[in-house]
């Protein structure tokens, strides 16, 4: 198992560095290069538990919408979902390789209490008060606790306070948007770079927001379902117990 894990781990760290270089290559990313890197990283996906593979798939054959395009501008879309399913993947690989999970690493069998407190905790910062009703009603069902902010300055103070393990932010909110937060969260040291969901109603530039020096964790367009909500959740919070459990103390700012 720590072989098999180990082994991933290396063609994980390949292919990092391949998607790093096509999207750097820019307009000299050929249809080719990115038939290569699509087969190897198919053929990646096939070392994963079943419910990891069908994550990292879903990110790693995410296409631009809208038809055909060249493949300079396909990377530049799909390169920070790459690098995203990657960074998950080998998060949980690193925990197989080090026995801290077995073989089976889906979301039910997650680790999901935190060293600090019994139940994850999620913070929500968002204007529309239904959402945020909807979200703490859920709580519960996924497992966790849940606390509310109506906009991005009560946000802080809500983050500052109760260090959540998961923050979901809307971008658009008055005054204080969620972009602003964001910046302010990733500067903050003591917060430990907490996993971030962005919610947004208005087109992104994925590799602004996961791939930039923002450092989301992961994104969502509204309007949204909640089934994908609460996907997005789990799979966030699956991963940031892992990086509480494998990393010390002082190393915990390290992003996911």
């Amino acid at each position: 198992m720590t072989i098999e894990a180990a082994e991933l781990l290396a063609e994980a760290e390949a292919l990092q560095q391949m998607v790093t270089a096509l999207g750097k290559a820019g307009s000299e990313t050929t249809a080719g290069d990115l038939e290569q890197l699509d087969l190897r990283g198919e053929e990646f996906a096939k070392g994963l538990a079943d419910e990891d593979r069908a994550i990292f798939l879903l990110y790693w054959r995410k296409k631009r919408p809208g038809g055909p395009v060249s493949p300079q501008v396909q990377i530049r879309f799909r390169a920070p979902f790459m690098a995203g399913a990657l960074r998950d993947a080998m998060a949980l690989l690193e925990a197989r390789r080090d026995g801290i999970i077995g073989e089976s690493l889906g979301v039910q069998s997650s680790p999901v209490a935190s060293r600090r407190r019994e139940r994850p905790l999620i913070l929500i910062i968002d204007d529309e008060v239904d959402l945020r009703q909807i979200v703490k009603s859920c709580g519960s069902k996924w497992g966790c606790d849940v606390i509310e902010a109506g906009g991005g300055v009560s946000g802080i103070q809500m983050a500052l306070e109760h260090h959540p393990d998961l923050i979901i932010l809307d971008v658009i909110m008055p005054g204080m948007g969620g972009l602003e937060v964001l910046k302010w969260l990733r500067s903050e040291p003591s917060l430990g770079e907490p996993a971030v969901l962005l919610l947004t109603a208005v087109p992104v530039d994925p590799q602004e927001l996961i791939g930039g020096e923002l450092q989301a964790s992961d994104y969502l367009e509204k309007p949204l379902t909640l089934s994908c909500l609460a996907g997005r959740v789990k799979r966030l919070l699956y991963l940031e117990s892992l990086r509480r459990d494998v990393l010390p103390p002082d190393s915990r700012s390290v992003a996911l």
